[in-house]
């Protein structure tokens, strides 16, 4: 899903980094996170490269939040974005428990040109009080074969691409 050349956002998140790390090796893209964990994870991967966000980091997350991290991201045009979210629902979209990384991700989402939602199903039905964003711009959503038929037939019946791997 990535090609040579590109700048890809990814979000902080356990489900993200793997998104990360199955980067092939030899590609050269931009990296744009807010994540200090997965940058240092890949700060030394050659031809990638990583760029982070300002911003004050949340404890156990590694995630750079604040205005700091949102006023970076608002300096970038990506052309995709790997975001992962506390919860996704028909009717209230895609949305996180801390209003500051949700803050962080509606900017991310903003200034992407091809919008990937990465979720366990665990994810599924979940709704957290801070809106993110709304389903009308996702392009695909990435999740694992746990999730069942019958989780991710609302989703593609909005006409999105949905991807059980």
């Amino acid at each position: 899903m990535i090609e040579n050349g590109e700048t890809i956002a990814i979000s902080a998140g356990t489900t993200t980094t793997q998104v990360a790390r199955s980067i092939p090796m030899d590609l050269k893209v931009m990296l744009f996170t807010n994540a200090v964990n997965m940058a240092m994870e890949f700060g030394r991967r050659s031809p990638l490269t990583v760029s982070l966000t300002g911003g004050v980091m949340r404890g156990a997350w590694f995630s750079l939040v604040g205005p700091g991290a949102i006023e970076s991201a608002q300096k970038i045009n990506c052309d995709r974005l790997f975001l992962g979210v506390n919860g996704i629902s028909i009717e209230n979209g895609l949305t996180d428990f801390h209003s500051e990384e949700a803050a962080v991700n509606r900017v991310f989402w903003e200034r992407a040109r091809k919008r990937i939602v990465v979720i366990d199903h665990t994810k599924f039905s979940v709704v957290a009080p801070n809106v993110v964003a709304g389903l009308n711009l996702v392009d695909t959503i990435i999740t694992g074969t746990e999730a069942s038929k019958e989780m991710v037939q609302p989703y593609i019946d909005l006409g999105i691409e949905v991807r059980r791997v």
